[in-house]
């Protein structure tokens, strides 16, 4: 018999860092976000466990799986007759990328009965049973066991089994660290006495099981007949633009549903100034302009902030006929009349060409500019930055310009499911393709993480290739899509192209 709740505590991956757990490690101190009525730990420390983060980050992966991929093409949730739990999910690539899970882990299989009884398969590529070490058994365990108590919450009549279920129902759509550190210690207090079979020989049959319910399916249905959008009543209206200026974007690029309650927030005005920071390709532009397409926002300008943004970005002097005259520019105008702006890449900006944000993005926005007038901020301006953390030529931002934004949001590395849709949607021609374009993906990705390289492959990448391709093929279309993303460096260049050589295509 194992106790999780405490075993968790005993074991981690070689990496501490917690997947996606906000920037805490195994053992992270987080007493400052959160202390619960039953701790009793000799100094009250809230301390958090690797193996209980990652499987509860993990039980929301899987349920956001459903909503934006295809039906059980990564896994799914069954609820037994017995009222135990059965789940099972592909170990995706972005797992193997960041070494969650080794390169040979296919399949997760978990079952949790109502007695208690804990039953682990982790298979191949083959459907052979693989060992692994505790730390697995004790995660997944934890995993089986969260994903039972939030899904069959009625069987549990107490006071803490409601907030967890109301903190786990908001963290869903509005994941915090805060809600992170309740969620975490609310599930190991009910649970630290707790002693549980755990079984990792005997192999689960799917077929074999009493399933009752199917969540995945459920799920699925609901979400094609489910369209989330901002709230019509709150659409800002504007008299002196062209709708020409509010994007128009084809049904090809979806709005994540995360980030629909952002619009309402900036519709009504409870959040000015959004930045959406993660990899390069990932859609962080095209977020602000769905939003922006939502709300009938027109935009005025995007400044990609790594070329086109100076000392006068607000307006400057030019000579007409025999007059020197300022002219404002776009973003004053926005400033004034209302209207969004998108600053691309703004880690890319020199700190001086910046400054005007502060006065801007503060309670009271304003600007003065060069000729002397100061523009009062608009109710109806909203401002949208992104930019690319850790990559060559960013810098981070100004902490005082940091704090000034409303909502930080990341935007997280595509899945699968998602690059396949971007590319079956835009290149139609290359879904014969598919897998061979992601394993090059993928290899690529992994030569860059291991080698620590500072070149970046994006799905951005993949469309270009895609499409190229249509003309010259796939080897020819990547010496100017894929290949170039080395610059000048012969080794790699090769590496790469050998890659590329060696996969099948059609």
């Amino acid at each position: 018999m194992v106790n999780l709740s405490k075993r968790a505590y005993k074991v981690r991956r070689e990496n501490k860092e917690i997947y996606k757990g906000f920037g805490f490690m195994h053992l992270s101190d987080a007493t400052n976000y959160y202390i619960h009525k039953n701790n009793q730990s000799i100094q009250l420390k809230t301390t958090l466990a690797q193996a209980i983060g990652e499987a509860i980050n993990f039980h929301y992966d899987i349920i956001n799986f459903f909503n934006f991929a295809e039906y059980e093409e990564y896994g799914n949730i069954y609820i037994l007759e017995d009222g135990g739990i059965l789940l099972y999910f592909n170990v995706i690539n972005t797992y193997k990328l960041y070494d969650i899970f080794p390169n040979n882990f296919d399949k997760v299989i978990v079952k949790i009965d109502n007695k208690d009884n804990i039953s682990i398969n982790i298979l191949d590529s083959n459907e052979k049973i693989l060992s692994f070490d505790e730390y697995y058994s004790v995660m997944l365990g934890n995993l089986a066991l969260f994903t039972r108590h939030i899904l069959t919450t009625d069987i549990f009549d107490d006071e803490m089994s409601d907030f967890l279920l109301k903190d786990s129902i908001e963290f869903s759509t509005n994941p915090t660290a805060s809600l992170f550190v309740k969620i975490h210690e609310n599930f190991y207090q009910f649970y630290k006495f707790n002693e549980f079979n755990i079984n990792t020989v005997d192999k689960i049959d799917i077929n074999n099981e009493n399933i009752i319910e199917d969540l995945g399916k459920e799920t699925y249905s609901r979400k094609e007949k489910t369209e989330i959008k901002i709230n019509k009543d709150d659409i800002l209206s504007f008299d002196c633009f062209d709708e020409m200026l509010i994007p128009n974007l084809s049904d090809t690029y979806i709005i994540d549903p995360k980030i629909v309650p952002l619009g309402n927030a900036i519709v009504n005005g409870d959040a000015i100034s959004t930045l959406f920071y993660g990899p390069s390709g990932t859609g962080k532009t095209i977020a602000c302009k769905l939003l922006c397409q939502q709300m009938k926002l027109p935009i005025l300008s995007v400044i990609n902030c790594s070329e086109n943004i100076d000392e006068f970005i607000l307006g400057k002097y030019i000579p007409i006929d025999d007059k020197i005259v300022f002219r404002e520019s776009e973003i004053s105008k926005a400033i004034r009349d209302g209207g969004a702006v998108i600053f691309e890449e703004i880690n890319f900006s020199k700190p001086q060409h910046l400054a005007f944000l502060n006065s801007l993005l503060d309670t009271n926005g304003f600007v003065r500019l060069d000729n002397g007038e100061i523009i009062r901020r608009h109710k109806n301006f909203r401002f949208f930055a992104t930019m690319n953390i850790g990559y060559y030529g960013t810098r981070e931002l100004n902490q005082a310009l940091f704090n000034r934004f409303n909502i930080v949001c990341e935007i997280e590395k595509l899945e699968k499911s998602s690059i396949v849709h971007m590319l079956k949607t835009k290149v139609p021609e290359c879904s014969q393709n598919i897998e061979s374009i992601l394993n090059i993906y993928y290899k690529i990705q992994m030569i860059i993480k291991k080698e620590e390289l500072e070149y970046i492959i994006s799905p951005r990448n993949l469309e270009n290739w895609a499409k190229l391709a249509k003309y010259m093929g796939y080897i020819k279309a990547a010496d100017v899509t894929i290949i170039p993303i080395v610059k000048e460096d012969e080794y790699y260049k090769a590496i790469f192209k050998e890659l590329i050589f060696k996969e099948k295509w059609v």
